[in-house]
């Protein structure tokens, strides 16, 4: 009988790409993945991809892993991910882990793992992996030597690129991840060309900064253009993308081949003054970000464009946030997701004296969220009724699909059209769904 293995899986959409390389390493080697709602099974083995991008994520990587562990005593648990590169010692000591690695480690997970059977056959002692400092890679292709695998899901990430050069005051993910580099092309169009086997027929382009993806061809607008040409019924949507003249290749692609490139654009600002991008060490200027938004609405007028933004960083006044504010309202963002400043230990804004207080920080919050919600429902609304496609994921018994456009509006697809679950409906005029 198989042996099986369980994944919990935090964080971005990278750390998603992350577990399917890691899932597909584990089905190479003969274990079956239980789905994740199978929390009445217990399995042999535990991964825990943990998230280190903020205190908090760092909180609910430690709360999943003592709760997952505790319901499943007996299972060898393995703990990576971001959260284990920052706190590598913290992790050490924490009871119930059996075998840590650092996401430059992930492709040894099996031989670790066995490792580990080999010596609990004659010791029941808690074996971890010996400890490495930290060492990225710095070379600029790296190979992943997996083939991602999603076997509950209806769409699938590729992991493109990985690590950031930014250095952004606030952020500890160029300490997680290392310095920016890009992904094998080759082994990029065999993992495309296995997840379109697999019958997904949505695949997100993933990496920390997919702006800078290269290769000897070119950037990452040339790679989008070579899978456009691959034949199949797909659509390909791109994560979170930095502010990067590459983007404005993509945006060129997305209205020649809206078919095939989701018209879909999260772009970061992160904030909306020439003075806190500066504080906050962002390489770009407000007016260069202002004029990608521009030429995004001329390029490609029916746009998803989502946005981030924190609120209450350091220094950020009364006269700083209107100003911000007002400008959001101006840019009209299809959504914006909002944070509240956290300070990251190990960070340039960790050290910041002129802080916000919590109180403001609420409230400021509180607007922008309002705004948030009022900029999603105004676009929304302004899709209703054209013509688009439906990623279906749940049917339900009327025969009525659901699942997403290329816009990511929830959408249904009558039951007329016969829908099928995890393929693309048919073009059809958007109907919002209820939830």
């Amino acid at each position: 009988m198989a042996k099986t293995v369980l994944f919990e899986t935090l964080g971005c959409r990278l750390n998603q790409a992350d577990s399917a390389l890691m899932t597909h390493l584990f089905e190479s080697a003969g274990y079956e993945i239980l789905p994740s709602s199978a929390k009445n099974t217990c399995p042999d083995v535990i991964v825990v991809n943990t998230c280190g991008v903020t205190a908090q994520a760092m909180r609910k990587s430690r709360q999943a892993f003592r709760q997952i562990r505790g319901h499943f005593p007996e299972a060898c648990c393995i703990v990576t991910g971001c959260g284990v590169n920052i706190t590598y010692a913290e992790w050490e000591k924490e009871e119930g882990v059996n075998i840590l690695l650092r996401p430059t480690e992930r492709s040894e997970i099996i031989e670790r793992l066995n490792q580990f059977y080999a010596q609990t056959a004659t010791d029941s002692k808690a074996v971890y992996t010996p400890h490495s400092p930290r060492n990225h890679p710095t070379h600029h292709i790296f190979h992943e030597k997996s083939i991602a695998s999603y076997p509950y899901k209806s769409r699938a990430f590729l992991k493109i690129q990985e690590g950031c050069n930014n250095f952004c005051s606030y952020c500890i993910v160029p300490y997680a991840r290392g310095p920016e580099r890009s992904r094998d092309i080759e082994e990029i169009m065999a993992e495309f060309q296995s997840l379109q086997e697999a019958g997904h027929h949505e695949i997100i382009l993933a990496g920390v900064n997919t702006s800078t993806f290269r290769f000897s061809g070119g950037g990452l607008s040339d790679l989008i253009e070579k899978i456009i040409q691959i034949p199949g019924d797909f659509r390909i949507r791109l994560s979170s993308a930095e502010p990067h003249p590459e983007i404005r290749k993509v945006l060129n692609l997305m209205k020649d081949f809206p078919e095939k490139l989701c018209r879909f654009l999260h772009l970061p600002a992160q904030h909306l003054t020439p003075e806190i991008l500066k504080s906050m060490n962002r390489p770009y200027s407000l007016e260069t970000y202002c004029d990608y938004v521009r030429y995004a609405r001329e390029t490609v007028p029916d746009l998803h464009l989502g946005t981030d933004f924190i609120v209450g960083f350091p220094g950020e006044t009364d006269a700083l946030f209107e100003s911000a504010f007002a400008l959001a309202q101006t840019l009209k963002f299809s959504n914006i997701h909002l944070f509240p400043f956290s300070p990251r230990p190990g960070t340039a804004a960790a050290n910041f004296t002129d802080t916000v207080q919590s109180e403001i920080v609420r409230e400021r919050m509180n607007r922008m969220l309002a705004l948030s919600e009022e900029a999603r429902q105004a676009f929304h609304a302004s899709q209703v009724g054209k013509n688009t496609r439906i990623l279906v994921e749940s049917i339900d018994e009327a025969g009525v699909g659901e699942g997403w456009s290329d816009h990511y509006i929830r959408g249904k697809v009558p039951a007329i059209h016969g829908p099928k679950l995890h393929a693309l409906s048919p073009i059809i005029p958007l109907e919002l769904a209820d939830s």
